[in-house]
């Protein structure tokens, strides 16, 4: 990359990030806030409503397969714009689809397509942070993305759905979803597309270059110490996935908990990533990970002491979304200065999935914690998990500490 491109795209404003991710914090919430329950007010079974939820998140685990394709064909902006408008598009035409247990099938497919889509919006959108954006910004940009990753995913699925509703016609929500993706893409014109350096004339070599960056990315103290991190229960924001299951020993109606899992919840957590931005780049950033996760653990403690009251519960989910939106943006520094640049957007999802494991892991643990020890045991279970595997990583980290300057210059 030459120096004039370097210049020009040091010059980007993280903000951008935040426009370029709504997109696909849309297609996330669209299908479980908007179409689950236009489903359910036409009878839909609870099964099959899960059921469309777990078809929308199955692209999500395995885009790292596809990766590879934005890394060695076309350009990341042609990639977006394809997906964000392929994604629009779908999701735009559920709306058109009558809710009704006859036509749960084609809304799953469509649901399935979108979702598809969306998964190159992510990945793309990392890759032009990682190549446009200077290291010591890339906390900022992290914190804006996944602000509209959040912002995304809380206000635009609850809009959609109050649109839906009160216009009394089930199109208003997808259109206006659809208006929102397509929109997203004037950002597009904001930013450079970076050179691909990795790229070459055949296909093949093109491959082997990209297996190479990542290879060289996964031996690296700064690739493996990142992947080890994320990898660890700690931070998950797991709870917050099952407030509504246990708000009844605090007291909180359903009101509440609509209120604080909903778009004010959203803002909360969309405030958290932040300010997650501005911090991150002011420390190292795998220690102001540890530090959100410790602040997370300790948050859960305090809650789980305080008094069963819906002021309590009010007050302590909303400290624990501030949190999950710090962590939001931890993961995504921590993932950016891991991933340097070259096949960005391949590197990207792999450290989306090991995210992935240890969330599902714990908010199975939380349940469990729940079933045996109560809420304020499910809640002391979490934070004590979390700060004992971040001591282990600490430790870790210390333990592989190069000895000599050249071992640590690699």
């Amino acid at each position: 990359m030459s120096a004039d491109t370097t210049a020009e795209q040091s010059r980007v404003h993280p903000s951008l990030f935040f426009l370029l991710y709504l997109p696909y914090g849309m297609s996330g919430s669209y299908p479980t806030v908007t179409l689950g329950y236009l489903l359910a007010q036409a009878h839909v079974s609870v099964g099959a409503i899960a059921a469309m939820g777990a078809i929308s998140l199955l692209p999500q685990t395995w885009k790292a397969l596809w990766a590879p394709l934005i890394d060695s064909t076309l350009t990341y902006k042609r990639w977006y714009l394809i997906s964000a408008v392929t994604s629009a598009l779908g999701m735009a035409a559920t709306g058109f689809v009558t809710p009704s247990n006859a036509n749960v099938f084609v809304i799953d497919w469509l649901v399935l397509a979108f979702s598809l889509a969306s998964t190159l919006i992510s990945m793309t959108t990392d890759g032009l942070i990682a190549h446009s954006v200077p290291p010591e910004k890339k906390g900022v940009a992290a914190g804006w993305a996944q602000a509209g990753n959040l912002g995304g995913g809380s206000i635009g699925g609850g809009l959609a759905l109050y649109l839906a509703v009160h216009a009394h016609a089930n199109w208003v929500g997808g259109v206006t979803m659809m208006v929102f993706s397509l929109v997203s893409c004037v950002g597009l014109f904001f930013i450079a597309e970076p050179e691909h350096a990795h790229r070459a004339e055949k296909i093949l070599a093109t491959m082997l270059n990209i297996v190479k960056d990542v290879w060289s990315m996964a031996k690296s103290r700064l690739g493996y110490l990142a992947m080890v991190l994320l990898l660890l229960p700690a931070g998950t924001g797991s709870a917050a996935n099952l407030w509504s299951a246990v708000a009844d020993n605090w007291g909180a109606s359903a009101d509440i908990v609509a209120l604080v899992t909903g778009v004010l919840g959203g803002i909360v957590s969309l405030v958290g990533a932040l300010l997650a931005g501005r911090i991150l780049d002011m420390f190292d950033r795998k220690g102001g990970y540890i530090a959100g996760a410790i602040g997370m653990a300790l948050c859960a403690i305090a809650m789980a002491a305080a008094p069963r009251t819906p002021a309590m519960f009010i007050a302590f989910t909303l400290f624990y979304a501030l949190f999950n939106g710090y962590m939001y943006a931890a993961y995504s520094a921590v993932m950016l200065e891991a991933i340097g640049r070259g096949a960005a957007a391949t590197k990207s999802p792999l450290f989306g999935s090991l995210t992935n494991m240890p969330l599902a892991l714990m908010t199975y643990v939380d349940g469990m914690a729940h079933d045996k020890l109560g809420s304020g045991g499910m809640l002391l279970t979490e934070a004590i998990v979390g700060i004992v595997v971040m001591g282990m990583f600490v430790a870790f980290a210390a333990a592989t500490r190069p000895r000599s300057r050249e071992a640590l210059a690699t």
